[in-house]
């Protein structure tokens, strides 16, 4: 769902005057709804007028994504070693597999566990964005 912000809002996105946003919207430079007496932008909007605004946030939820899709094949190479070792030390009673096999389930337990922290500190971040954008817009009222 695309988002849409107040010119407030919008201005502090791209880091312009709100009287700036205000002239930009004015002048048709970025296109514009009233809602009442409110403006509201749409991002892709946002985005057509400031691209740099948001090239800090896409190479950073690339970036996300790219080491999401790595833990994730990671996880899956590493379940695939833990399972063939495990498989091998139950055709004997060697020690030493059984320790190789629980070494490679500690690691798929470790990557899993850091994939986790990675979405749940991504998650915290959109979080507190929200809460700060919502104190802003509370404080303006």
């Amino acid at each position: 769902m695309m988002k849409h912000y107040t010119a407030i809002e919008a201005a502090e996105r791209v880091d312009v005057a709100y009287s700036t946003m205000r002239e930009h919207v004015r002048a048709g430079k970025v296109q514009a709804k009233r809602k009442g007496r409110a403006l509201s932008i749409k991002e892709s909007e946002l985005r057509r007028v400031y691209p740099d605004a948001f090239a800090a946030d896409d190479i950073a939820e690339e970036a996300a994504d790219i080491a999401a899709d790595k833990a994730a094949d990671f996880t899956d190479d590493t379940a695939d070693t833990a399972d063939t070792v495990t498989a091998k030390a139950a055709e004997g009673p060697h020690v030493y597999r059984e320790q190789e096999a629980l070494a490679v389930e500690a690691e798929v337990l470790r990557v899993k566990l850091e994939a986790a922290e990675q979405a749940h500190d991504a998650t915290r971040r959109e979080l507190e964005g929200v809460r700060d954008s919502f104190e802003r817009t509370q404080h303006q009222l």
